[in-house]
């Protein structure tokens, strides 16, 4: 057959063994039949053989018997039994008794098949009317076969022939027709270029199901040639538009980090001169410090904003990691409480923290970004709720597999509520709901996508469920929280910037930015350092190698040569590589800061805090701490300031009002007393120090004056002693209101 290399006709292989398989069957089957049909031929014409024998010998064998002629008789038999269809004869007397056999008779008795089976034909003889015996002539079939032994051979030759010579004609016919136009359409299919495809042509002389497939393959590579060009079009854009994409990322991420940088480069000043202002105020110049508290928080919030906007493209990039750690959930929650009691007593709005006893005290959990996420919804529940409550719950369930849980915190609130067809939208980057006012609510519309991304990324969902009017609810739920061993009490040693001591260790402070140089400067002048200054890192590099100091502060952005740069060369110097390098950038991004810590001991983003910088200082030179130093001559106690500047009746009409804000701060006082952290207890200063001006009290402001004085110095005992103040200086204006009444009542 026609073959093409690395091909096999096996469509025609098959089909010309299945017809020679048939036909050979059908061929045999005949064979048979005839050989039947040919057996039963010859068995009729051995019955009318042994006809024939009769009339011709059944006169003269009985006149033989009739005449007892012995020789006469053995004569005839002798005759008949020449003939071919007579294996052998049987004579009866008229009493049916053998007298004679001549030949081969019939089986033995059990022996009978159909190869060895006799058949026999009966006459009667008679001389003269009358009955003198009778006659058996017996055939086999053995005979018969024999007779057809030769014929059938000669059959089964001739079909084997036949059929040989049909299947060679049928394989022509098929490798015509079929295998050769196939062998070609699947040679040119191998050889063809499935990214372009061409028509096939066989030339085929007959118009039938082979000349339609030439027909549809034909179609379909013209199909598929065109489908390819308008792949290969698509393609084309696909990889125009990732090539867009991925510039548009790089410029988003330059765009990033260089706001990031400007941003962070003067809110470094803004945020560390206005910490060094604060304490220099005396006290008889309040206002001052409140202006500088309110630049300090404007900062502070301004810095928070750069890191959600950071945090949300770490996490759209997903190069955000979580830091997972064993998590008291419910410890935070009672933080929160803490956290926020001053907020909801300004705005007279209850906080209600709830959880369940179920669960554990350990969770592995990210403490930090789980608890940025609570710290961004309640936030949102207090800002959009004027009265009412809001209320805080974690509960858990175990998992099916053992060790697992499934954590749930909700956060409701009794506020505006948010529209159904918006609740999808405020999960969107840099939105807000429609209608609400910016001036009244501001925002960034960052806090509500962060916290959604945060939470899908710890595995979680967060969903919100929320009606116009009567509030939102916020679902957190967090499965496949795994139960660990509770982490140990770690206790943090408060420190003050002011109050560090070095041992004169030469430091070298390397800033291209005037105002950053001062600002260190400033917060180390007490600090016995011996300070030497390089506004570029080539400058850097020599003076290094000059004066040899025991630490460098380097700044990463530096003209002439870069910071990382500077550093690296220092580090590769022999003299100078054990010299401990803090970088302190501007530089914020996750991929900036793994470059800089590769090289620098300590990386230090700006803006930063005055304690953080003196304190990464102090991890290796060591610094002695001062005694804490009086801010003011004022020797005068809380106890020692009147109640009111003036206790005329106008303002002895104002302490009911006062009674009622202090006694909803003592219902969340106990709570302050026993787990109240010092960011809470200075929210708290703020919010006394608004009241004492507000009700004209002097010793409620000498009272936040000395409990902010105690925090600022990390003296927690004192703090707490000072708290107690509150509950007495309550019972004080209580008792002057009461006594003014009484006054008031027997002048009348």
């Amino acid at each position: 057959m026609f073959k093409v290399k690395g091909l096999k006709n096996q469509i025609a292989t098959h089909l010309l063994k299945s017809i020679f398989r048939i036909y050979l069957i059908i061929a045999i089957s005949v064979t048979v039949v005839q050989t039947f049909l040919e057996f039963n031929h010859l068995k009729e014409e051995s019955l009318k053989g042994m006809t024939k024998i009769e009339e011709s010998f059944k006169k003269s064998l009985s006149e033989a018997v009739y005449t007892e002629n012995d020789s006469a008789q053995k004569n005839i038999f002798s005759g008949i039994k020449k003939s071919d269809v007579i294996t052998g004869i049987l004579f009866y007397d008229e009493d049916n008794e053998l007298l004679k056999s001549f030949g081969e008779f019939k089986h033995k008795e059990g022996d009978e098949n159909f190869f060895n089976r006799f058949y026999y034909k009966e006459f009667n003889l008679e001389y003269d009317n009358e009955k003198l015996g009778k006659i058996q002539l017996y055939s086999s079939h053995t005979s018969l076969i024999e007779a057809l032994k030769y014929g059938f051979i000669l059959l089964i030759i001739s079909s084997f022939i036949k059929t040989s010579l049909l299947w060679v004609i049928m394989v022509l016919f098929i490798n015509k027709i079929l295998a050769k136009p196939l062998t070609a359409f699947a040679a040119q299919i191998k050889e063809m270029d499935p990214q372009n495809p061409q028509e096939i042509n066989f030339n085929y002389q007959y118009e039938n199901e082979i000349t339609y497939l030439e027909k549809s393959f034909n179609e379909l590579s013209s199909e598929v040639r065109k489908a390819n060009e308008s792949l290969k079009g698509e393609i084309k854009r696909a990889n125009d538009a990732e090539n867009l994409a991925q510039l548009a990322n790089e410029a988003k991420s330059s765009f990033l980090a260089n706001m990031s940088h400007e941003i962070r480069t003067p809110l470094n000043g803004i945020i560390g001169f206005a910490n060094l202002l604060v304490p220099q105020l005396k006290n008889e110049q309040p206002i001052y410090k409140e202006y500088l508290e309110n630049i300090l928080a404007s900062g502070r919030t301004c810095l928070k904003i750069i890191n959600n906007i950071l945090d949300l493209s770490k996490v759209e990039s997903g190069s955000l990691e979580l830091e997972k750690t064993s998590v008291d959930v419910k410890q935070m929650m009672t933080n929160f409480y803490g956290m926020f009691f001053h907020r909801f007593v300004a705005k007279e709005v209850t906080l209600e923290v709830n959880s369940s006893e179920k669960v554990p005290p350990g969770l592995l959990l990210d403490e930090l970004r789980l608890h940025q996420v609570i710290t961004n919804l309640i936030t949102n529940s207090i800002k959009f709720t004027e009265n009412g409550k809001v209320t805080l719950n974690a509960d858990i369930r175990p998992e099916k597999e053992d060790g697992l849980y499934c954590l749930t915190i909700t956060i409701e609130d009794t506020g505006i509520g948010i529209p159904k067809d918006q609740i999808d939208h405020i999960f969107q980057s840099y939105s807000q709901v429609t209608g609400q006012s910016f001036a009244k609510f501001g925002g960034t519309g960052l806090g509500l996508p962060i916290s959604k991304n945060l939470i899908e990324l710890m595995g979680g969902t967060i969903k919100v469920s929320s009606e116009v009017g009567y509030g939102s609810k916020f679902t957190i739920t967090i499965p496949n929280v795994k139960e660990v061993a509770t982490k140990e009490e770690v206790v943090v040693s408060q420190f003050d910037y002011k109050l560090a001591r070095f041992h004169n260790e030469k430091v070298l402070i390397v800033d291209d930015e005037k105002r950053d140089c001062d600002l260190m400067i400033k917060f180390l002048e007490n600090a016995n350092l011996n300070l030497s200054i390089a506004y570029d890192g080539k400058k850097a590099i020599e003076l290094a190698k000059e004066i040899k100091p025991d630490l460098i502060i380097m700044d990463i952005a530096l003209p002439v040569i870069d910071g990382l740069t500077a550093s690296e060369k220092i580090k590769e110097d022999e003299q100078l590589k054990d010299i401990p390098i803090i970088a302190v950038t501007a530089l914020a991004m996750k991929s900036e800061r793994e470059e800089i810590e590769k090289i620098c001991d300590v990386y230090l983003s700006k803006p930063f805090e005055p304690n953080d910088f003196v304190l990464a200082m102090a991890n290796f030179i060591k610094a002695d701490t001062a005694e804490a130093e009086e801010e003011t001559e004022d020797k005068t106690t809380s106890k020692d300031c009147p109640l009111f500047l003036n206790d005329d009746d106008a303002t002895i009409k104002e302490i009911p009002k006062l009674v009622l804000v202090l006694e909803k701060q003592m219902e969340d006082f106990a709570h302050l007393r026993k787990y109240g952290s010092v960011n809470e207890i200075e929210s708290l200063c703020r919010f006394l120090l608004d009241l004492s001006k507000e009700f004209n009290s002097p010793r409620l402001e000498k009272i936040a004056e000395e409990l902010k004085h105690f925090v600022s110095l990390f003296l927690i005992e004192d703090t707490y002693l000072k708290l107690d103040d509150l509950p007495q200086y309550l019972s004080d204006i209580k008792s002057l209101s009461e006594k003014h009444n009484d006054k008031i009542k027997s002048a009348s």
